[in-house]
């Protein structure tokens, strides 16, 4: 795995010198891995490699990591609760606690997050800060359109909490990234009937070119058996969702 890691290092991209780009504010590593046991003692594993080439190459202690984890609820537990548990207490990570953040992908309402989590008489964040003392980042934040309790408000009213709660208690969240940018162009449907493609701020609209791109535009590296096919560049077009995430950045 350190082998694997390696390249990262070296990315001028990814570290200027020894030590982080300017513009890495945190490092995520794999996505929801916590649905396998499996795969996610092997993501933890990572994350502990990552960190000990980070400290052998004398990078500073200032970056956060984490794991993004889904928001699964077990009995007698909050939501993401049990993958937190499994990450902060594996012993590979003992050398790091200073360093880690909470990462969950959660698609509730405002209520849940920060005012009432299922008639706690506390949001999910104030809870989980008071139960694991680590700062939390919102790694996926917003809801599908396909969901019969969408609407603009809803994300609108999400992105306000997080903004307004982060300036107030910077300690506990750092902020939250909108899922996501557009729809996924390989799942969405025109009416949005597709969850995983009914995300994002942007839909992606009627065909504005086609290209030809030839072998030689690729890096020598990318292995093609046949040719490299079209490029697609289609017109994005605002989705209700951008209008929410506008808004709520706007004031």
């Amino acid at each position: 795995r350190s082998q694997h890691l390696e390249p990262f290092f070296n990315s001028r991209n990814f570290a200027q010198g020894n030590n982080w780009h300017p513009a890495i504010a945190g490092i995520t590593i794999t996505n929801e891995l916590d649905r396998n046991s499996a795969h996610f003692h092997k993501a933890i594993g990572l994350i502990a490699e990552f960190l000990r080439i980070a400290d052998s190459k004398g990078f500073s202690k200032s970056v956060l990591v984490c794991a993004p984890v889904t928001f699964e609820m077990k009995p007698n537990d909050l939501p993401a609760w049990h993958s937190f548990r499994t990450f902060l207490n594996d012993p590979r990570l003992a050398p790091y606690q200073d360093r880690l953040m909470l990462c969950p992908n959660a698609y509730n309402s405002k209520k849940d997050l920060f005012d009432d989590f299922n008639g706690t008489g506390q949001g999910w964040v104030q809870q989980t800060y008071r139960e694991f003392g680590k700062p939390i980042l919102f790694t996926e934040l917003g809801l599908s359109r396909t969901e019969n309790y969408y609407t603009p408000e809803f994300i609108r009213d999400q992105l306000k909490a997080v903004i307004a709660y982060q300036k107030q208690h910077p300690e506990q969240l750092l902020g939250a990234t909108v899922f996501q940018f557009s729809n996924k162009v390989w799942m969405q449907t025109p009416d949005d009937s597709l969850s995983e493609g009914a995300f994002g701020m942007f839909r992606h609209g009627a065909v504005v070119k086609t290209l030809n791109p030839q072998l030689s535009d690729f890096d020598p590296l990318v292995a093609f058996t046949n040719n490299p096919g079209t490029l697609v560049i289609d017109a994005l077009e605002r989705t209700s969702t951008y209008y929410a995430v506008e808004e709520a950045y706007r004031d």
